[in-house]
């Protein structure tokens, strides 16, 4: 299913004035892209200018590494990209937790409807989005999440961060969406 049709699924709310984001954006409720068969679901934090422009998530330079790891890995195809807060924060500054709980109703729908067997988290605000908490790095274990006790979550940095610390951690991100990959093949075959 297309991303559009993802969005038609999902009940997109052009209208959304859940928190005050939607006076300062031009897209209301940036939904995510990819298969809605997703086995991976991978979670960041909020538009920025690029995804502004486009409507869609992770289409600026962090979004560009992202892409071109998940295609190194070979999951490209099999993954589901979304953002926990829909509407690009002013300044591109990190969405308040305010933020994050208005949108929270709209993330649980994604969750719900792609019914992934690994989500991976991509930094902090993604885990503050489902509510949890401590450091995100490379080495952090996946676990289980209620409620959805079907899925294992991969915490991990946000492709943002790679672009900023170096090869090094990009090099450890694609570490982690291997992980993600055998964490999918353990429970079954991709489709």
């Amino acid at each position: 299913m297309s991303t559009n049709a993802a969005t038609e699924t999902l009940g997109r709310d052009p209208n959304c004035c859940r928190c005050s984001l939607w006076k300062s954006t031009i897209h209301i409720c940036i939904w995510g892209r990819g298969s809605l068969r997703a086995k991976i679901l991978e979670l960041g934090e909020a538009p920025g200018v690029a995804e502004e422009e486009t409507g869609k998530p992770f289409t600026g330079k962090a979004g560009q590494l992202l892409n071109r790891l998940n295609e190194i890995v070979g999951i490209e195809k099999h993954i589901y990209i979304t953002n926990p807060v829909k509407c690009r924060p002013p300044g591109n500054r990190k969405p308040s937790p305010k933020e994050l709980t208005a949108c929270l109703p709209y993330l649980k729908k994604e969750i719900e409807l792609i019914r992934p067997k690994v989500i991976v988290l991509l930094g902090r605000v993604a885990m503050k989005s489902l509510g949890l908490g401590g450091d995100v790095n490379a080495q952090t274990k996946p676990f289980w999440l209620e409620p959805w006790p079907d899925c294992w979550v991969v915490p991990t940095w946000h492709p943002a961060y790679c672009l900023r610390a170096g090869r090094e951690s990009a090099k450890e991100l694609a570490l982690v969406l291997q992980r993600a990959k055998k964490l999918v093949n353990r429970q079954s075959e991709w489709r």
